[in-house]
């Protein structure tokens, strides 16, 4: 098994299956003899939220065939699949989730349903649209973890079937990921730059398909903090419970967003609209 540090290369294959941990240990006992998978190697990446991870890319047995287990497990931990051939904890970690999209973003677009997301994305637009009024004049609105800038697509969708007035800025963790928003045409700040914003900057924040891999709570206190009185943050969480919709809801409370009902709150039971309004 290697070991080598994957920051300076390309990481991502169309046909790779990679596992990413903070714990070389969990890596090292994975259980993996009755799932058509073996370990092929291991690599550091230092995740843009600043602590190192463990990369290791998984290969199909010889011989192996149909659809890549839906978990796996070491002795002490279980980790779940996203985006068909990734896994990661079970237990939401930015570190680990933030590392990954690094990991991928050259590759992310062709990964993921677009079509699904921009869908997603347009719901979430439409919350505000109809919940956030200012007579006359264009808001504020922040893509927390933009991504390539799929957003840019939902926008313009929007914009052709209705006047809605928009100064839509993105903000992601992972530098690669924000260069490729930028490149479509998303108004793109570093997470450096987005940290500094003066507070009350925007009139609505937005993260689509962010909060099922992990929020911290700091960037909660920054999103709370840079929102106008009155302003909201909406988002969905993707294949959540209720135990993960309280325990969001309490964290964020604790920065003065207050949860807002929603009426078909879970009219897609996998996917459910959460929504804050800032005191």
């Amino acid at each position: 098994m290697r070991l080598h540090n994957s920051n300076d290369r390309e990481v991502i294959k169309p046909s790779d299956v990679l596992l990413i941990d903070r714990r070389m240990r969990e890596i090292r006992n994975l259980r993996l003899l009755n799932c058509g998978l073996l370990l092929q190697s291991v690599a550091l990446h230092k995740s843009p939220l600043g602590p190192v991870v463990f990369v290791a890319r998984l290969s199909r047995a010889d011989g192996a065939a149909g659809p890549l287990p839906s978990r796996l497990s070491s002795s002490s931990e279980t980790y779940r699949r996203l985006l068909d051939r990734f896994y990661l904890p079970v237990l939401p970690d930015p570190i680990i989730s933030t590392a990954l999209f690094d990991t991928c973003a050259s590759s992310y677009d062709e990964i993921i349903d677009q079509e699904r997301n921009i869908q997603n994305i347009m719901r979430l637009l439409g919350v505000i649209r109809k919940l956030v009024t200012r007579q006359g004049k264009t808001i504020r609105v922040l893509d927390f973890g933009c991504g390539t800038g799929l957003a840019v697509t939902a926008q313009r969708r929007l914009r052709s079937r209705k006047n809605f007035q928009i100064q839509m800025y993105g903000t992601d963790a992972s530098s690669a990921m924000r260069k490729k928003a930028a490149a479509r045409g998303e108004r793109v700040l570093s997470f450096a730059e987005w940290q500094k914003l003066t507070p009350k900057f925007f009139d609505a924040i937005f993260a689509s398909y962010v909060l099922h891999c992990g929020i911290e709570d700091r960037e909660l206190q920054i999103i709370a903090k840079q929102l106008m009185p009155g302003g909201i943050f909406v988002a969905n969480y993707f294949r959540a419970d209720h135990r993960s919709l309280a325990s969001i809801r309490k964290r964020a409370a604790q920065f003065e967003l207050v949860s807002k009902p929603l009426e078909r709150d879970f009219v897609e039971v996998e996917n459910p609209i959460i929504i804050f309004t800032r005191k």
